[in-house]
């Protein structure tokens, strides 16, 4: 993104759920320390397959868990302002190919978002790059797409553990 991950209200959210931050861990194989770190806001950079995998294991409405982790997430009112004609490369991740269908340029998706046009390159050119929630909800908003929808068709075939795992 143009600037760093904003910080998320994931703590809060979590602290209004019915599961334990234990069976949280242990139904999304992270480590206490991540979770803790993440809902205490020492790392405010929170992974869309992370997020994803919490959501699941709470069993929430993602579009309520969206709004609410990350509240002062919104498009840029001025994006026409900002756009620049810049034509699509190749690309070669899953996301890559998600936004390929879509009818929108990087170009537009960086000025509606905030993100900048090389980090959304990177994010459909390199498996390497680490894909944010945040990041992802910003660009379900610019496609005017359900919250959520780009999770699940993205984390289709995530599995989680069992509490008996």
């Amino acid at each position: 993104m143009k600037k760093s991950a904003d910080q998320n209200e994931l703590g809060a959210y979590l602290a209004n759920q019915s599961l334990k931050s234990t069976d949280i861990c242990k139904i999304t194989g992270l480590r206490a320390p991540d979770l803790s770190k993440l809902s205490s806001g020492i790392t405010s950079r929170l992974p869309a397959d992370t997020f994803y995998r919490i959501h699941r294991a709470i069993n929430s409405d993602i579009v309520d868990m969206l709004t609410k982790v990350f509240p002062k997430t919104k498009l840029n009112p001025d994006w026409q302002k900002r756009l620049k004609n810049k034509k699509l490369e190749n690309t070669s991740t899953d996301l890559g190919f998600l936004l390929l269908n879509e009818e929108n340029s990087r170009a537009i998706i960086s000025a509606k978002t905030g993100i900048t046009v090389e980090r959304l390159r990177d994010l459909s050119n390199k498996i390497s790059s680490e894909l944010l929630a945040e990041e992802l909800y910003l660009i379900e908003l610019a496609y005017n797409k359900t919250p959520g929808e780009f999770f699940t068709k993205l984390y289709k075939d995530l599995r989680l553990n069992t509490l008996d795992e």
